[in-house]
């Protein structure tokens, strides 16, 4: 076999560049070996640096010597290995080290090593730091040198400048919009108190609780113009109702004008002049009925008693009355004026009861007299309609029983 010393310059430069690469891959598997502590990998890989290392020096030593004109012995013997057997030491030195560097790499991912901590640490998405009560750093991550750098606009060199440069500021957001929750915790290490600053990246959080307030205070602002919105509607209907009102006992005032004027000079009855006198007293109950009523809380009890005199009739009411607002209580009023007109017109009753219930949610309103119960089914006309229209505006709704007496009742969402 041809000696290793005899081979051509090139192909002994092609294998140098080889042992370059073994040595190299030796010097790694050191590094790893040493991080990983594992003493066997530790001497596998001097073996194989040694391999590489003295193939180099061999061919650069023969080739030094043969200038000059002198080997010595033990260059001679090295170079007098046969190269088979020298470039299959090199190729299974080269084999054994790809296997040993991918087992050792694999293997640094599922250990924990020295900088295991300091590495995952480095990999959260939060800022960490933890400093003595002089300032002095005793760990921070990268997270939280991004940031230091971007609030101060330095390196993160002392812990406490960093907390007073949030001024007291739990939620720091930077000009692209990314917000931080700061928070500061004290503990102790080594008997020695230090602190624990932590930075949340609350961006997502920060950004869909400013559009939540945002999109409540346009809510709030609808519902008050909706608000507004529904009282005109109620004043807007009520004058309307007024109105029609006005224009019936007008017509109404004329019709009994005019009978009145020809009863007195005309051939009338007794029976015929009582029901005239009736229809009067009905009329004027009306304009009674109409003249309003004052919302106020302390007087609008004393104002119904007052307009069931009018009619001739004893006013009762159970219920907290004081627990009503403005607009709940204009209906209960207006109700109450329709249930006086209906007892007093339809019923010939004495009394009216009214109660007040506070449900979950609603109000409910019931009106009922000791008057005649009227005959067959009873359709809403008039100011009962009318106040039915408004409920159905409000969720609400009129119900009209007959039995076992004439019964409004009033069901009105909050």
């Amino acid at each position: 076999m041809i000696p290793f010393a005899d081979l051509p310059y090139a192909v002994r430069g092609i294998l140098t560049i080889f042992s370059i690469a073994i040595a190299f891959i030796g010097v790694v598997i050191l590094c790893y070996s040493t991080l990983l502590r594992k003493i066997g990998f530790f001497i596998l890989g001097v073996i194989i640096f040694l391999i590489g290392f003295y193939s180099v020096e061999t061919d650069y030593e023969i080739e030094m010597q043969r200038r000059a004109r002198i080997i010595t012995p033990l260059i001679k013997k090295l170079g007098d290995i046969p190269y088979a057997i020298s470039t299959s030491l090199l190729l299974l030195a080269f084999i054994a080290s790809l296997f040993i560097l991918i087992y050792l790499f694999a293997k640094r991912k599922t250990m924990l090593t020295n900088t295991s901590a300091k590495e995952a640490l480095n990999k959260l998405p939060s800022g960490l730091c933890y400093y003595y009560e002089n300032g002095r750093i005793l760990m921070a991550n990268t997270k939280m040198i991004e940031l230091c750098q971007r609030i101060t606009g330095t390196s993160l060199l002392n812990g406490r400048d960093l907390y007073n440069a949030l001024e007291n500021r739990q939620i720091f957001v930077f000009s692209d919009l990314s917000a931080y929750y700061f928070r500061r915790n004290l503990t102790d290490y080594e008997k020695e108190p230090i602190y624990e600053l932590i930075a949340y990246d609350v961006s997502e959080f920060y950004h869909k609780n400013t559009e939540l307030k945002e999109n409540n205070a346009r809510i709030s602002r609808m519902n008050e113009q909706l608000k507004a919105y529904k009282q005109d509607m109620f004043d807007s209907i009520r004058e309307k109702e007024i109105l029609e009102t006005k224009m019936n006992i007008h017509d109404e005032t004329n019709r009994l004008l005019l009978s009145t004027r020809n009863a007195i000079g005309g051939d009338y009855s007794d029976e015929d002049k009582r029901g005239l006198l009736k229809t009067w007293q009905q009329n004027i109950l009306l304009l009674c009925k109409e003249a309003g009523l004052n919302s106020d809380e302390s007087d609008v009890m004393s104002d119904l008693s007052t307009l069931a005199g009018s009619y001739n009739l004893s006013f009762h009411a159970e219920g907290d009355l004081e627990s009503l607002n403005k607009y709940f209580l204009q209906v209960f009023v207006y109700a109450a004026k329709e249930a006086m007109a209906n007892a007093c017109k339809h019923g010939n009753a004495n009394n009216l009861y009214a109660k007040i219930y506070e449900k979950e949610g609603s109000y409910s309103f019931s009106f009922e007299n000791d008057g005649a119960i009227p005959q067959g089914t009873v359709t809403p006309s008039g100011g009962l309609k009318n106040l039915k229209s408004i409920l159905m505006e409000k969720k609400g709704d009129l119900i009209i029983e007959t039995t076992p007496g004439f019964k409004l009742i009033v069901n009105i969402d909050k």
